[in-house]
């Protein structure tokens, strides 16, 4: 593995050459990334319901020197991944505003690079071509910042394809909305630190009602994605010591792009339909 390289990366990279049981242990190092790694390899079997021999060929299938140098990558990236507003205020917040801009410029561009380098592209390509499917529902919803993406990514869909809506989770109307949900939907569930209850519980039920949960989060790995079927990581942190949408906005727009792609002229007549309604 290079050097510059993350394990997350690694796994990402690799992923569509692993063998089942091999992506059962890359699924369950992510879920808590980086720190769900750092067991016994018993501990990570157990966690991804496979053998321990099958953890130590997945190290080695990334390129390490078994679990003890997948776990000192780990190790050595721990440090680096972790931080609340709070901890990161001191570092982040303080000193002259003297070139602030041009810094938060190149930590966004970072951030978006990252992001990138990170996807996972079959993850990436099926979900695009879910969501193009105008035979399944479409709902998506997300947590108190992410709720923004949420929207967005609907309003954009529901221009090109039928059966596109935004959930809320609070309320009867909310709780009521996700039990509605029919099987074989696709579920966009929006969830970066912090990571809430709310939105876990969500794609719980939706996971239970038969939906297809795709989960966008942070490198920190949201429990939301214990439930999913689907992983697409952002990258959040940024010179702000307040995390950054820009990843999952940007996500959002690729998504947006290549279902306009995939629909095609089907696409193209529902927006023409559109605003001829409107126009009238």
């Amino acid at each position: 593995m290079s050097p510059a390289m993350t394990v997350k990366s690694a796994i990402h990279a690799r992923l569509s050459e692993l063998s089942a049981g091999e992506r059962k242990v890359a699924r369950a190092v992510l879920e808590r990334y980086p720190g769900s790694g750092l067991g016994t390899a018993a501990e990570l079997a157990a966690a991804a319901g496979v053998s321990a021999p099958t953890v130590v060929r997945f190290a080695d299938r990334l390129g390490f020197e078994g679990l003890s140098g997948l776990q000192r990558a780990l190790k050595a990236e721990l440090g680096n991944e972790l931080g609340s507003p709070l901890r990161q205020y001191e570092a982040k917040a303080r000193g002259s505003a003297v070139g602030l801009v041009e810094e938060m410029h190149a930590s966004l561009s970072g951030l978006l690079e990252r992001t990138q380098a990170d996807l996972p592209r079959s993850e990436f390509d099926r979900l695009a071509a879910l969501l193009a499917d105008p035979c399944r529902p479409v709902v998506a919803l997300g947590g108190r910042f992410t709720a923004v993406a949420a929207d967005y990514l609907c309003s954009h869909l529901a221009l090109l394809r039928p059966g596109v809506d935004a959930l809320r989770t609070d309320g009867i109307s909310g709780r009521a909305a996700v039990m509605d949900v029919p099987r074989g939907a696709v579920a966009v569930v929006f969830d970066v630190r912090r990571h809430t209850a709310q939105t876990e519980e969500a794609a719980r039920r939706l996971a239970e009602r038969g939906a297809v949960v795709a989960a966008v989060t942070d490198a920190w790995r949201s429990p939301v994605a214990q439930f999913a079927d689907l992983v697409l990581p952002v990258h959040v942190e940024s010179r702000s010591p307040f995390d950054s949408i820009i990843g999952v906005m940007a996500l959002v727009e690729s998504l947006i792009a290549s279902v306009t792609v995939e629909l095609g002229p089907q696409g193209e007549e529902r927006i023409a339909e559109y605003e001829r309604l409107w126009s009238e």
